[in-house]
């Protein structure tokens, strides 16, 4: 298996975790902000 196509996979992969988790993240304290303001 060649090693720079692995990592560059993995970071490939990683990134695209790391969007994912930080756009549910940003979703989540806006909702929070939105739910606190109107109660």
């Amino acid at each position: 298996m060649n090693i720079s196509f692995f990592f560059k996979r993995l970071s490939f992969i990683l990134k695209a975790r790391f969007w994912d988790f930080k756009i549910s993240l940003t979703k989540s304290v806006l909702d929070f902000r939105r739910v606190k303001r109107s109660g």
